[in-house]
C-alpha cells in the first residue's frame, strides 16, 4: 500500500473513531475530534508538499468534510498541540477511552494501518495498545487467576480406573460400549499395530480424559492410559444403560413381551428410594424398547404385494427357505412356499406323508398355513410350510406340482405310498390327480371330532353322558373305522337298525351319518383299520408347539423370523434321526398303537371263529377309543377336552379272574 493511500485509510478509520467520541457524553469531544483530525491532516499535508515538489503536480482538493472541518482550527494548530489540549482530553472517562482503542482496532486488519491509527490515539490519549488502561488490565488478569484457580480446585479430586469384568453394549446410534466395575467407556480407536482397542470414559460433559485398552481379539484388559477419572462414578446412569442393553438383546426374541419385561428388569435392579426417585419410569423405557425392536424389521405391508428381505428369506447356512413365490388370481391372492433342499430331499424319501392346515398361526394377510410332515424313522417331522390364500384345489395343485418338480430335477423319485389327510375334498382331490395308486385315509381323530361335534349340536350330549345305551350305541361309530374292512358292512347295518328307542335325536344323527359318512366321504377314506398310525397326531401336537411360538396371527416379519429359526431346529432333528443319534420319543408312534392292532386283530379273529356277535365286537371296539368327558361345561357344547380324549390311550378291559374256590 502506497503512503498516500495508508495515510488516506488511517485518516477514516480515525475520523470514524472520532465520531464516536463525538456520541459519547464527554464534555471535551469537539477538542478530541478536532485534535484527531489535525494530527492527520497534517501528516497528510506534509506527505503530499513532499510528492508535489518531485512531481510538480496540483495536489488535489481535500473533502469537503476537511474543509469545513479544518477552516475554523487553521489559525490554531498550534492551540491545537498546546499543553491545554492533553489537560482537556484528560477529562476523557475510562469508558470513552476504551471504546476509541478497541473501535479504531475494529475497522481495519491491515497490520500497518492499524498499528498507526493505535499508536497514534494511544499516544495522544495515553491509552494502552490492547484498548484496557491499568485498571481495567489488572482486573482482568485476577479474573483469569480466578477461573484457573477455580478449574484446577475443581480437577483436584481423582477416582483411579477400577478393573474388573467386561460386557458389552450398544449406544443410542449403534457404537460399542464397554462396562467396567460401574463405569461406562465408548469405543475411541483401533490400533492394528498394537492390536488394542481405545475406549475413553462417556462423561464428556466433565472433560474425563481417563481412556483404557483391550485386546482386540480376545476383548480382554490391557491397561490404561495413566490418567484417572475426573468424576465419581454414576451408579444410576450404569445401572441404566446395563437395564436397556440387556432389554435390547432380550426383545430380540419377539415372542417376549416388552412391557413385562421392562417391569421384570427394573425390579431386579433392587433400587432405593432416591434412585426410583431419579430413575426413568418404566414408559420410558418401553417406548425405548419398542424403538429398538421396530428398527428391527421393515414397516407391516398393508397387503399382499411386499418383498421379503434377505434377513427374512435365507437361512443360517446362506440358502433360500423359500421354493414358491406366486401372486395369481386363482390362488385369490399370494401363495408362499417354505423348505430347503435337505427337507424336500427327506420328503422325496419318506413313504408315510401328513398334511394338515391350521388357521390360528397363519400371518394376518393369509388364509391359513398347510403343514407337510413325513415319516422319518418312526418318527413325524415337518418337512414343508405353505401359506395359501385359499383353500380351493388350485391352490393344493400348485403345491404338490412344485414339490414333484423339484423332484424331478434333483433326479429324486418320490416314494410316498399313503396319506393321512383331514376330511377337506379339495387337498383329497389334488392328491389323487398327482398320486396315483397312493393310499388316503383320513384321520381318525378328526372324524371322531366330526361325530362329537354332531352329537352337541343334536343336543345328545345329557343323553351321552346319562343313558347307556345311547353313549354305546354312539360310540359303536366312532368305532367304526377300527373294524375290519370285511366286516365294516355288517356293522353298519347293525347300527342302521338297532337305533336307540323313544330318542328322534339318534334318528337324525344316523341320518347325518348316512348323509356325510356313506355318500359325502366314502368308507375307504375314513375306514383305517389296523394301519398305524391312525391319525395325523404328529401334526395335532405340531399345531400346539408352533402356536405356542408364532403367536395367534403373527404379522408376516414375525412368522418368517419364527420360521428361519423353526427351520433350524427342524434340520438338526432330521439329521439326529437319521443318523440314529436319538431315540424316537412322545412324538412317535405311541406303544398304545400296538396294543390297539394286537387288540384289533384278536377281535377279529374272535369273530371270524363265531366267538363274539356282531354287537359284542362292536361294543368290545368302543373301549379302544377311550374316555370322552363331555357335557361338564354346557349340555349342548362339546367341551375342548373332548376332543383330545379320542386319541387311541387306553387298552380294552381285562377280563376278571374267577373267585377262588374255598
Amino acid at each position: 500500500m502506497s503512503p498516500t493511500k495508508s495515510y488516506s485509510v488511517e485518516k477514516r478509520i480515525t475520523r470514524s473513531v472520532a465520531r464516536i467520541i463525538l456520541n459519547s457524553k464527554s464534555d471535551q469531544k469537539s477538542s478530541i475530534f478536532i485534535e484527531i483530525d489535525n494530527k492527520l491532516n497534517n501528516d497528510v499535508n506534509d506527505n503530499r508538499r513532499k510528492k508535489m515538489k518531485k512531481k510538480e503536480k496540483v495536489v488535489p482538493a481535500a473533502n469537503v468534510f476537511n474543509s469545513e472541518l479544518l477552516s475554523g482550527v487553521k489559525d490554531n494548530d498550534a492551540k491545537s498541540s498546546s499543553p491545554s489540549s492533553p489537560s482537556c482530553l484528560s477529562s476523557i472517562s475510562d469508558h470513552s477511552r476504551s471504546v476509541v482503542t478497541s473501535s479504531a482496532a475494529s475497522f481495519s486488519n491491515t497490520s500497518p494501518v492499524r498499528s498507526n491509527i493505535l499508536s497514534n490515539i494511544s499516544n495522544t490519549y495515553n491509552l494502552h495498545y490492547n484498548g484496557k488502561n491499568d485498571d481495567v488490565e489488572e482486573e482482568h488478569g485476577n479474573n483469569k487467576k480466578q477461573e484457573k484457580d477455580d478449574d484446577d480446585k475443581r480437577y483436584e479430586e481423582t477416582y483411579s480406573i477400577a478393573v474388573g469384568p467386561i460386557t458389552w453394549g450398544k449406544t443410542k446410534l449403534g457404537g460399542d460400549m464397554l462396562f467396567m466395575e460401574e463405569s461406562i467407556y465408548l469405543f475411541q480407536s483401533k490400533s492394528d499395530k498394537l492390536m488394542k482397542k481405545l475406549w475413553r470414559c462417556q462423561r464428556r460433559d466433565k472433560k474425563c480424559r481417563a481412556v483404557v485398552y483391550t485386546d482386540s481379539t480376545s476383548a480382554s484388559y490391557l491397561g490404561n492410559n495413566g490418567i484417572d477419572h475426573n468424576h465419581p462414578t454414576d451408579l444410576l446412569l450404569v445401572k441404566k444403560h446395563h437395564l436397556i442393553n440387556d432389554l435390547k438383546r432380550k426383545v430380540e426374541d419377539l415372542t417376549v413381551n416388552v412391557p413385562a419385561a421392562v417391569d421384570q428388569g427394573i425390579a431386579n435392579l433392587g433400587l432405593d428410594n432416591e434412585a426410583m426417585v431419579n430413575f426413568p419410569l418404566p414408559k420410558a423405557v418401553v417406548r425405548t424398547i419398542y424403538r429398538h425392536r421396530a428398527n428391527m424389521f421393515p414397516p407391516l405391508p398393508n397387503d399382499q404385494t411386499f418383498e421379503i428381505p434377505k434377513q427374512f428369506s435365507q437361512t443360517k447356512r446362506r440358502e433360500s427357505i423359500i421354493i414358491y413365490d406366486g401372486y395369481k388370481k386363482k390362488y385369490d391372492g399370494r401363495l408362499l412356499l417354505f423348505s430347503t433342499n435337505e427337507l424336500l430331499q427327506q420328503l422325496c424319501e419318506t413313504e408315510l406323508i401328513l398334511v394338515d392346515g391350521t388357521f390360528a398361526s397363519a400371518p394376518i394377510g393369509f388364509e391359513q398355513l398347510v403343514i407337510i410332515m413325513g415319516n422319518i424313522n418312526g418318527e413325524g417331522v415337518p418337512l414343508v410350510w405353505a401359506l395359501t390364500s385359499n383353500r380351493k384345489q388350485q391352490t393344493y395343485d400348485k403345491i404338490w406340482s412344485e414339490i414333484i418338480n423339484w423332484s424331478l430335477k434333483k433326479e429324486s423319485r418320490m416314494k410316498v405310498k399313503r396319506f393321512i389327510l383331514d376330511f377337506e375334498a379339495a387337498q383329497r382331490n389334488s392328491i389323487e390327480r398327482h398320486f396315483v395308486g397312493a393310499e388316503i385315509t383320513g384321520c381318525w381323530f378328526h372324524f371322531c371330532q366330526c361325530l362329537y361335534r354332531n352329537i352337541g349340536q343334536l343336543g345328545l350330549i345329557p343323553s351321552y353322558k346319562d343313558d347307556a345305551a345311547i353313549r354305546t350305541w354312539l360310540r359303536s361309530f366312532m368305532a367304526l373305522p377300527l373294524v375290519d374292512n370285511d366286516i365294516l358292512p355288517y356293522a353298519i347295518e347293525y347300527l342302521q337298525r338297532h337305533i336307540p328307542t323313544g330318542s328322534d335325536q339318534c334318528c337324525e344323527f344316523l341320518r347325518y351319518f348316512e348323509s356325510q359318512w356313506l355318500l359325502s366321504v366314502p368308507r375307504q377314506y375314513w375306514h383305517v383299520g389296523n394301519l398305524i398310525p391312525r391319525s395325523n397326531n404328529w401334526i395335532e401336537g405340531y399345531n400346539n408347539r408352533i402356536g405356542n411360538r408364532f403367536g395367534n396371527r403373527p404379522n408376516i416379519w414375525l412368522f418368517l423370523y419364527r420360521l428361519l429359526i423353526e427351520e433350524q431346529i427342524i434340520e438338526q432333528r432330521v439329521q439326529q434321526l437319521v443318523f440314529g443319534k436319538i431315540q424316537t420319543n412322545g412324538s412317535a408312534l405311541a406303544p398304545e398303537n400296538d396294543t390297539i392292532s394286537r387288540s384289533i386283530s384278536n377281535l377279529n379273529k374272535k369273530y371270524i371263529d363265531g366267538d363274539l356277535d356282531i354287537e359284542k365286537y362292536l361294543k368290545a371296539c368302543t373301549f379302544l377309543i377311550g374316555n370322552a368327558d363331555v357335557g361338564s361345561a354346557n349340555a349342548n357344547k362339546m367341551v375342548s377336552s373332548t376332543a383330545a380324549t379320542v386319541c387311541p390311550t387306553t387298552t380294552p378291559p381285562k377280563k376278571k379272574k374267577p373267585a377262588a374256590k374255598t
